[in-house]
C-alpha cells in the first residue's frame, strides 16, 4: 500500500529544500491546489480543451521510446548471443 501523506511530506520537503522541482501542465490551475508562486514550481498552461489531445500524444512519445528501449535490448541480446562462450579448461592430472 502506498503512503501518500508520508510520499507528500517528502516531496514538500526536497521541494523546499530545492532538491526537487515540479512543472504543473494545466491550462487554468482552477483547483488551486499548486500555486505558481511556490519556488520550484513550474505553471506550462495548455490550451483549454486540449487535455486529450495532450494525454494522447504523451502516450505516443511513452509508447515509442519504450518500443526504442525494447529495440535496444534486442539489439544487445543478439551480439551477445553472438559472442562464443568462454572455452572452460580443464586441469588433468598426470596418472
Amino acid at each position: 500500500m502506498i503512503n501518500f501523506q508520508s510520499s507528500g511530506k517528502r516531496t514538500l520537503k526536497n521541494l523546499a529544500a530545492g532538491k526537487l522541482k515540479i512543472d504543473v501542465l494545466d491550462c487554468t490551475l482552477a483547483n488551486g491546489s499548486v500555486t505558481p508562486t511556490i519556488p520550484g514550481i513550474n505553471w506550462i498552461p495548455i490550451k483549454p480543451a486540449t487535455n486529450a489531445a495532450f494525454c494522447a500524444a504523451l502516450v505516443q512519445k511513452i509508447i515509442a521510446a519504450y518500443e526504442q528501449d525494447d529495440q535496444q535490448r534486442e539489439k544487445h541480446a543478439a551480439a551477445a548471443a553472438k559472442k562464443p562462450a568462454a572455452r572452460k579448461t580443464t586441469v588433468r592430472k598426470k596418472a
